[in-house]
């Protein structure tokens, strides 16, 4: 029997509105209907972008999911619109153009009408794909013409529902909201008067003060926000962030690169020049206080929180454990993970745990499996083997796919007919094909990436296979890449998950289990630890 090739198609909107989503609906609908009537092609399935820039691959969750279908065997065509739709940066479309045409995999492009397995490609991939790119630069200078030539004519744009203290009138005005703008004069009035940023919070939350956004709590963030405004003078400075360029997707504070324009008495006054100066010279000398020789960047301790960030997820509550000093600004300060919710004010039952106890109990594990690798994988394929979750999505699959090859040759046998009665069964054949090849589809996807067995121990596989001997510092393995989250149960229970399909269930079967001594005021105890899926 003829082997079927999978089909799929990647469908994009650059923007969220409503003509948009129209569109994108549109090709959606397109693409199914074009891709489940040819009979020799599998449909596995659209891949879909809303409102992402095509400048940047990065930010595009469908497209890096249909990627990694390709990568591991499940995709052999892929549909697209246009290469602009596919990819607007040159390097990225021939790159994964290439890539894809090493294992295999074929892209069409239906507007352009070129396939990537055509001969001399990459010139007309270089050709579209840097026109496309200039175009999407020509937005970007426009843009920046515009936004120049706002900022020296000194329109200041102020989103007043975003900006606690300002609202406007019927004709569009910038006006004072007098109930946030008291919240506003007592959050300066408090910080000259010595409080910093949590306790300043702390007050507003147990005063029922509320935020911008209606929300009673308060965060250090938005208190220093408001304190570094210089908008609530009745002044404006203007572009004090911009892009460093068209491909990129993220603002930078402008240090010297572009002149900035500040517009005096743009918009009424909440706050008197003088406070704001005041609140200013403050918080420059509390910043040069707490500036501590012993905590900079440089040591070791202080430098290396960034490979901890979201890694350890707090059973009770679900916010992250973060890492800070029990005793900051003293040479004797301890490195501590405590649960974001008990940062500034004890919320959570969670207790913190030592970033040493921690780290050994990493190093034990990490050389645990190094030295029982072989072991380790084997126990892995067979409780994956066996994960309720993989099989079930693999019977429905293969029930599904068992459906789909009746209903095409019951299609098959009605081809021919001419009675009123044969047309409308095979109408309704159809349409009950359609669905259940878009639920299967969906299936399908999960079996390619999240459920993929082959592709989650190859990745362990090659981690392992560079380790033989054991690890002295956790720098040395890529324990962000093999385990997905540690989650704290106690400062004696924790369990590292391996992340396979983001199973979050206790219950599930421990692959590794062991145990790290500690001290605590001179009491013996035991973080106990497993490995699950």
């Amino acid at each position: 029997m003829k082997k079927l090739k999978n089909v799929c198609a990647y469908a994009r909107v650059s923007t969220l509105k409503d003509v948009a989503i129209d569109s994108l609906d549109n090709q959606i609908s397109n693409y199914i209907d074009y891709i489940i009537s040819n009979k020799d092609w599998n449909f596995c399935g659209i891949f879909v972008d809303e409102g992402k820039s095509g400048t940047n691959k990065t930010m595009r969750l469908g497209f890096n999911q249909m990627m990694e279908s390709a990568r591991n065997g499940y995709i052999d065509l892929i549909i697209t619109k246009s290469i602009s739709r596919f990819a607007r940066n040159t390097v990225d479309a021939i790159s994964l153009i290439r890539e894809l045409r090493l294992i295999n995999v074929e892209v069409y492009f239906e507007n352009d009408g070129i396939s990537s397995f055509d001969n001399n490609i990459d010139f007309v991939l270089s050709v579209f794909a840097g026109l496309a790119e200039e175009e999407a630069r020509g937005v970007s200078e426009n843009v920046k013409w515009s936004n120049k030539k706002r900022f020296e004519s000194g329109h200041v744009n102020m989103v007043t529902d975003r900006f606690l203290g300002y609202d406007r009138d019927l004709d569009g005005n910038i006006i004072i909201n007098e109930a946030e703008a008291m919240i506003v004069r007592k959050i300066f009035d408090l910080y000259i008067d010595g409080m910093g940023f949590s306790k300043i919070a702390n007050w507003l939350e147990e005063n029922n003060y509320k935020t911008i956004t209606g929300n009673t709590k308060w965060n250090n963030s938005s208190i220093g926000v408001i304190i570094k405004n210089e908008k609530y003078t009745g002044d404006a400075l203007l572009q004090k962030t911009f892009r460093p360029s068209f491909k990129s997707q993220n603002y930078k504070s402008n240090k010297g690169e572009l002149p900035m324009y500040q517009v005096l008495n743009s918009h009424p006054q909440i706050i008197s020049k003088k406070t704001f100066e005041k609140a200013d010279r403050i918080r420059e000398l509390r910043g040069h206080k707490f500036q501590k020789t012993h905590l900079k960047m440089s040591n070791d301790d202080y430098a290396k929180p960034t490979i901890y960030a979201s890694f350890l997820e707090c059973s009770k509550c679900g916010k992250n454990f973060q890492l800070v000093h029990n005793k900051n600004g003293s040479l004797y300060s301890k490195l501590n993970f405590v649960c974001a919710s008990n940062k500034f004010n004890k919320q959570c039952d969670a207790e913190p745990i030592s970033k040493l106890v921690l780290d050994e109990t990493l190093l034990n594990l990490i050389n645990g499996i190094i030295k029982n690798k072989y072991t380790f994988i084997n126990v892995l394929t067979k409780s994956l083997n066996k994960n309720s979750i993989y099989l079930e999505k693999v019977k429905q699959h293969e029930i599904n796919q068992n459906k789909i090859k009746e209903m095409r040759a019951s299609l098959e046998t009605l081809k021919n007919s001419s009675s009123e009665f044969e047309r409308r069964v095979k109408s309704e054949i159809k349409a009950q094909l359609r669905t259940l090849l878009i639920t299967d589809s969906n299936i399908y996807k999960e079996l390619a990436t999240s459920l993929n067995i082959v592709k989650f121990i190859d990745v362990r596989k090659k981690i392992l296979s560079k380790h033989f001997d054991p690890i002295m510092d956790l720098d040395e393995f890529p324990f962000r890449e093999f385990f997905s989250k540690g989650v704290v149960y106690s400062r004696e229970n924790i369990t590292f998950k391996l992340g396979f399909n983001d199973n979050n269930s206790k219950d599930s079967e421990a692959l590794v289990i062991g145990e790290t001594p500690f001290v605590i005021r001179k009491t013996n105890n035991k973080l106990k630890y497993e490995v699950t899926l």
